[in-house]
C-alpha cells in the first residue's frame, strides 16, 4: 500500500513538472515576441503611408522598413463610422507573422431598435502570438459600454483588465488565414 502511494506521489509531482515546462516554454516564445516587437518599435522607420479611401470609409495604413533582425511592421487604423476606431498592427520576422494587435470599439447590432439597458457597444483589445504555424495563442479583454462617448472616460477602466487566454485549436488554419488576409490588404495598397 505504502508502495502505490510513493509511486501515485511520483507520477502527480512528475505530470505537474512537465506540465509547468511546457508552460514555461510557451511564456518563453510570447515574452521572447514581446522583447522583438518593443525593441523594433524604438527604432521602427516607415517604409510607405497611405490612406485608402472606399466610399466614405478611410483607412490609414503604414509599412514600415524591416530592421537587421528581419522584424517589419504594417498598421492600419480607420473608423467604421464616425463613432467606431479601430486599429491593427501585424509584425512579421523574416515575412512571418509573430503578433497581431487588434483593437477598438466594436458595436452591438441589436434586432429592432436598441431597448433601454442594451449595450451599444465594446471597447476590445485581442493579441495573437504566433509561434510559426505550429502554435497560436490569443488572449483578449473587452468592456462592454452603454454608449460612445464612455470610451475616453472608460479608458482607464479598460486598460485595467486582465487579458483572457486562448489557445487556438488549429493553428496553421489561424496562421494561413492572418497571412492570407495580410497577402490581401499589401495587394490592396499596391493597386
Amino acid at each position: 500500500m505504502m508502495r502505490i502511494k510513493m509511486v501515485v506521489a511520483i507520477v502527480v509531482m512528475l505530470s505537474i513538472s512537465c506540465q509547468n515546462e511546457t508552460e514555461d516554454n510557451r511564456l518563453s516564445w510570447i515574452q521572447n515576441i514581446d522583447r522583438l516587437v518593443s525593441e523594433y518599435n524604438k527604432e521602427a522607420k516607415i517604409e510607405h503611408s497611405e490612406t485608402i479611401v472606399d466610399g466614405t470609409h478611410e483607412t490609414g495604413v503604414i509599412i514600415y522598413k524591416k530592421n537587421s533582425r528581419g522584424i517589419s511592421k504594417v498598421t492600419a487604423a480607420s473608423r467604421f463610422s464616425e463613432n467606431f476606431p479601430i486599429k491593427m498592427e501585424v509584425y512579421l520576422k523574416n515575412d512571418n507573422i509573430i503578433m497581431r494587435r487588434v483593437s477598438g470599439l466594436s458595436p452591438y447590432i441589436h434586432k429592432g431598435q436598441k431597448r433601454e439597458g442594451d449595450k451599444c457597444c465594446a471597447l476590445f483589445e485581442n493579441v495573437t502570438y504566433f509561434n510559426s504555424n505550429t502554435e497560436v495563442t490569443l488572449f483578449e479583454r473587452k468592456l462592454d459600454l452603454m454608449s460612445t462617448e464612455e470610451m475616453d472616460s472608460r479608458r482607464s477602466e479598460f486598460e485595467s483588465l486582465v487579458f483572457t487566454e486562448t489557445l487556438i485549436e488549429n493553428p496553421d488554419e489561424e496562421y494561413q488565414q492572418a497571412m492570407a488576409s495580410l497577402k490581401e490588404f499589401k495587394d490592396t495598397i499596391k493597386k
